[in-house]
């Protein structure tokens, strides 16, 4: 209960490991922390009041399922391949975070309403989140969407554009592969850009 970050890959591919962890105390949690970790213990929730930062794969292949950040000034939320992961609380994004990962959330359920900190989305950002059903950009300075940003995303009625976004990297973000029934412009309706459309 000492350690106050827990440090990149240090239980990496560690898949006969077994027993309970506590990291609700530390600050940040770094990039392939418990990856394929199947076997930990984690509390349900895990609530990390102090934690600033959850790093690319920290959680992918663990059993956590439902993570509490309420009060944390978190920045970085990279949440990928927690396959099992349901729900993060207070909400989804807290207005301190500015980058995100969440390709595997398969399990994440509800909406999606990203911050003012956010200015960019890279490739697969949210690739197999199948279960949420709304993604809110208006509050972002986004400008253009990356390949497959949203794909399979089946679960997706309503999309939010932020004011800025004026650009489709590509005619795929979505991969045709989402429910979309209402979709909204902030500003005016973006371009294509075709010669990179697959």
């Amino acid at each position: 209960s000492t350690v106050a970050k827990v440090p990149s890959a240090i239980l990496l591919d560690c898949p006969s490991v077994a027993g309970r962890v506590d990291i609700g105390h530390v600050t940040s949690v770094g990039g392939q922390a418990f990856k394929n970790c199947g076997k930990l213990i984690f509390p349900d929730p895990l609530v990390m009041p102090n934690v600033t930062s959850i790093g690319s794969d920290a959680f992918n292949g663990t059993t956590v399922s439902n993570l509490d950040v309420t009060g944390a000034a978190i920045t970085t939320l990279s949440l990928n391949g927690a396959a099992q992961l349901r729900t993060v609380k207070p909400k989804l994004y807290p207005d301190t975070v500015t980058a995100t990962y969440m390709y595997g959330c398969k399990e994440l359920l509800g909406d999606v309403s990203l911050p003012s900190g956010f200015s960019s989305l890279g490739e697969q950002a949210f690739v197999d989140c199948q279960k949420i059903t709304s993604l809110d950009l208006s509050r972002t300075t986004i400008k253009k969407f990356e390949r497959w940003t949203f794909q399979r995303c089946y679960c997706v009625t309503n999309f939010v554009f932020p004011r800025s976004f004026n650009l489709f990297q590509s005619s795929t973000p979505f991969a045709n592969e989402t429910a979309l029934t209402h979709v909204r412009f902030m500003g005016d309706v973006p371009t294509i850009d075709v010669g990179d459309a697959q």
